[in-house]
């Protein structure tokens, strides 16, 4: 018999939890559509693959069910007929596909491949406009939905005796890829270091069929030992002349550097080493700027390091594995500063910069120095112990506006004045501009 006295406890269960309640809600996601780049390059004369300039559409953030997005060519600076075929196309991702990349079959009837026409040398660089609309399935089109590929010109190259008719000028390689055996006198370990960033070469003009070239600057960083290497003139160090010859009748010419180096090595605790003996590297070319990845057979002859003091303190195997040549519109980047300072508080200083525009801006580099007069000056003459103190600083997004960055510089002397500036720096190290009209200083 129920005893009403008796206390009871009521356990409340969700209807869901049984089963009996609400159906699943579905939480599919198409996912978003944009170029993976705002800016493609083509030199006018083709590519590996023919006379075809591509692109590529990625697709993000879902990759449920079938989407599609339609793109069309317009002319920016080029001008269809003359220099390019006008094309529409539609791209398709299928359930569970995230990238529709060029397809290197221009016959295939999905592909994003735009035919170039070779229509005169040594022109001014052109520009096309692609354009992505009409998507499908529930996808949407994020902020790269518009991008430019620009077909090379003032190059030289390729056919028959081309190098005789090569003007002066300066070349940009966007990714110079070095893989460097460093052996380092009274340590065990052998360091395998993977470099890489822009350089820039200049080469004279043409004397019968011969080109002197020279390397103005070379920044490659390294990753995992933090190993920086220079060469060039534009980092005063000791010339890296080249020469591009090539015997009558034939199509390829012979290029090598002799390189002169400088490796930064103060993550290791060596300080910066360098070559009294030039280290050698040579290439087949068929063309200038050479487009794609051409391999060097670099030497593997060890070349001696010095320390400061010129002491005698390692070897290096190999420096360059490979290059990427490509002319950068320098109107592709543009990055605007709002304020920068400085502030010294608690033995660091704390540096805020606002930027007031950015577009294609991978992000910034903080270089400081010690001012000789304490005083700040655009003369890197002027000062002691120029270093970057950041690694990069990753942009908030490829166009932005109004974007605000922190960093702490922890590594100071209570007493010594310090001078900052800002370096921004492309994507794949392309395009490089020191923000010298806003050096700030600080004294902790």
């Amino acid at each position: 018999m129920l005893n009403l006295g008796s206390k009871f406890r009521l356990t409340a269960m969700a209807l869901s939890t049984i089963g009996l309640c609400c159906p699943a809600v579905s939480s599919a996601d198409p996912g978003t559509l944009q170029f993976n780049s705002s800016n493609y390059f083509i030199d006018e004369a083709g590519s590996d693959i023919g006379p075809y300039g591509g692109f590529t559409v990625k697709r993000t953030g879902g990759t449920d069910g079938e989407v599609t997005v339609n793109f069309r060519t317009s002319d920016g600076t080029a001008t269809a007929g003359d220099d390019y075929v006008s094309k529409t196309g539609t791209l398709i991702w299928r359930d569970g596909e995230e990238i529709a990349e060029d397809l290197l079959d221009p016959d295939n009837g999905n592909n994003a491949l735009i035919e170039i026409l070779e229509d005169s040398v040594n022109e001014a660089d052109e520009i096309i406009s692609i354009e992505l609309f009409g998507e499908t399935g529930g996808a949407t089109l994020g902020d790269r939905k518009t991008a430019t590929l620009t077909i090379i010109g003032g190059g030289c190259g390729p056919g028959v005796d081309w190098v005789k008719n090569c003007p002066e000028g300066t070349d940009v390689m966007t990714n110079t890829v070095g893989n460097m055996e460093v052996e380092i006198y009274g340590i065990d370990e052998t360091f395998l270091v993977k470099t890489h960033g822009p350089t820039q070469v200049h080469r004279e003009e043409a004397v019968d069929q011969s080109i002197d070239t020279e390397i103005v600057s070379m920044q490659l960083k390294g990753k995992g030992h933090g190993i920086v290497v220079r060469a060039g003139t534009d980092w005063e160090l000791a010339p890296s002349n080249g020469e591009i010859t090539q015997a009558s009748g034939d199509t390829k010419a012979d290029s090598f550097f002799d390189i002169f180096f400088e490796i930064d090595a103060s993550s290791l605790g060596l300080g910066k080493l360098s070559n009294n003996t030039p280290m050698r590297v040579e290439q087949r070319i068929d063309r200038v700027p050479p487009l794609g990845y051409d391999y060097y057979n670099g030497t593997q002859i060890p070349i001696l390091l010095y320390d400061i003091t010129d002491q005698e303190i390692g070897v290096i195997r190999h420096l360059i594995h490979s290059v990427k040549f490509v002319r950068i519109s320098r109107a592709a980047k543009s990055v605007t500063l709002d304020s920068f300072t400085a502030k010294a508080k608690n033995g660091s200083v704390k540096l805020k910069w606002k930027t007031g525009t950015e577009k294609d801006n991978a992000g910034f580099v903080v270089w400081r120095g010690q001012p000789v007069n304490g005083t700040c000056s655009n003369d890197q003459n002027k000062y002691t112990d120029v270093q970057p103190i950041t690694p990069l600083v990753d942009s908030q997004g490829t166009e932005v506006s109004g974007a605000t960055y922190n960093v702490t510089d922890s590594n100071v002397v209570s007493g010594n004045t310090y001078c900052y500036a800002l370096q921004d720096i492309e994507y794949d190290g392309g395009d490089s501009t020191f923000h010298m009209d806003d050096i700030v200083s600080a004294t902790p």
